[in-house]
């Protein structure tokens, strides 16, 4: 029987997933200018679909992660997504 992780180590986890979430986006906002500018020169309001994608990836994402953190754990699959 795995023991289960400590208070401390349990509220690392959870701050590191959530700024992990919250950098990449703050990361891509800064960046969205030049996103604009890259990806539709002629219409640079298409760019926000660059964050509906994110926010859809990090939703169709979770159907994959799920089953698998199931079978490997739920640890294991975080530590392997951060490795990723």
């Amino acid at each position: 029987m795995p023991s289960s992780p400590s208070r401390g180590e349990f509220i690392a986890l959870l701050a590191l997933l959530f700024a992990t979430i919250a950098l990449s986006i703050d990361a891509m906002l800064l960046a969205l200018p030049d996103i604009a500018a890259a990806l539709s020169p002629g219409d640079p309001n298409k760019a926000q679909l660059v964050i509906t994608s994110f926010v859809l990836g990090m939703g169709l994402g979770t159907l994959f992660a799920a089953p698998l953190s199931d079978s490997f754990g739920r640890k294991t699959m975080i530590l392997a997504g951060f490795v990723l």
